[in-house]
């Protein structure tokens, strides 16, 4: 269910009705609480799931919101973040990236298939 509240988050974030209303119908459904879904959906709706989550599954949010939103800002903070909420088994990838991207000098070119022209269509 959280992975479908998570979507459902992204959605209200980028404005789209058709993607949300896919996600937050399983949501829904697999929240399986009236009362708790009406919650969590109010929350997400007022850009506001602190309303709703806390600890890790708002940790979450917070870096679902900070991706969809102002992924130029991710910082290796907002890992560490998911980190001490627990969720640390899976996020050395994201840290190392994270470190690679922001260090001055450590820049890789370009990959040769991002650098290709497209032929011109005729």
């Amino acid at each position: 269910w959280l992975q479908e509240a998570i979507a459902s988050y992204v959605s209200i974030l980028n404005d789209c009705p058709y993607s949300l209303a896919n996600h937050w119908a399983n949501a829904r459904h697999l929240i399986g609480d009236d009362a708790r879904a009406d919650t969590i959906e109010a929350a997400l709706q007022a850009d506001a799931p602190e309303r709703a989550f806390e600890g890790a599954e708002l940790e979450l949010m917070r870096y679902a919101r900070k991706l969809t939103r102002d992924v130029g800002s991710l910082a290796e903070i907002d890992v560490t973040a998911l980190r001490d909420a627990g969720l640390d088994a899976r996020l050395e990838a994201p840290v190392r990236i994270l470190r690679r991207i922001r260090a001055p000098h450590s820049q890789s070119p370009v990959p040769a298939a991002q650098t290709r022209q497209r032929p011109a269509h005729r």
